[in-house]
């Protein structure tokens, strides 16, 4: 199957640890872009960390908090933190000029609530990612679980789709769904990005493993996903110290495409 992606290192905002290998590893060309998840109350400690890779012309994604670091656009309630939340993520925006700003849909809420404090915040660059429908903690259910519910979202709110394909997978075990065919239903929506793990194959909780440590079949999935995607890694970083994992993950993903 050969195809040519954009592949994507996925750091946090505090992870100034990796910042000189990035860089490196940016210049030798093994991956096309940065995706950042904001740590909340990170800005004002690590702003002027991720003014450099930007100056040196590495592309961003930025994606903002989810519901355990306090962020869930499904709550009515939660709203005012939730803005709160958003300022912050949307000051690291002005830091990097990201193409695409991802959020979360929220846990035990309404879809409309989700898509109402979007049109609150809106930026035309917002993609909604879908999730499980079990979430890690309490038992909670996500908003976003199925491609009916996230297509809701985009319609409402006026937003594009970041399609994960580990969420889309544990989702289809939980309602007890064939999983290809609703990842098929998922890629229907137009995905702007992409992103990808290996995983239990009839598991209804993300792992984030490391190619060939789960038994999704990788080379199945990325059928779906077009000539010069976008697709993030999310696998897991075994290390403090170095990206050699993520360097290896990208070589398996390489040889799939080649």
């Amino acid at each position: 199957m050969k195809k040519n992606l954009k592949i994507g290192l996925k750091l946090w905002s505090i992870n100034h640890e990796y910042l000189d290998e990035a860089l490196e590893l940016y210049k030798e060309g093994v991956y096309q872009y940065i995706e950042l998840y904001v740590v909340p109350g990170s800005l004002n400690t690590y702003r002027n960390l991720w003014k450099q890779p930007k100056q040196l012309g590495v592309p961003f994604i930025i994606h903002a908090p989810h519901t355990r670091g306090g962020l869930n656009l499904a709550r009515q309630d939660q709203e005012e933190e939730n803005f709160k939340l958003i300022k912050e993520t949307y000051e690291f925006t002005e830091l990097v000029d990201p193409s695409f700003i991802i959020f979360h849909a929220g846990t035990n809420g309404s879809e409309e609530e989700t898509a109402r404090q979007l049109v609150r915040n809106y930026r035309n660059n917002i993609v909604i990612e879908n999730k499980p429908y079990n979430a890690l903690d309490g038992g909670l259910i996500c908003n976003g679980y199925k491609p009916s519910l996230i297509d809701k979202i985009m319609r409402l709110a006026r937003v594009g789709f970041c399609f994960d394909f580990g969420h889309a997978i544990c989702a289809a075990n939980s309602l007890e769904q064939e999983y290809f065919y609703f990842l098929q239903s998922f890629n229907e929506l137009g995905p702007s990005l992409y992103h990808l793990t290996d995983g239990d194959a009839h598991g209804k909780y993300d792992q984030h493993l490391h190619f060939g440590e789960g038994d999704y079949e990788i080379e199945k999935i990325l059928s779906l996903v077009p000539e010069g995607a976008m697709i993030t890694l999310e696998t897991k970083k075994n290390s403090k110290d170095n990206l050699d994992d993520f360097v290896k993950d990208v070589s398996f993903i390489r040889d799939v495409c080649r």
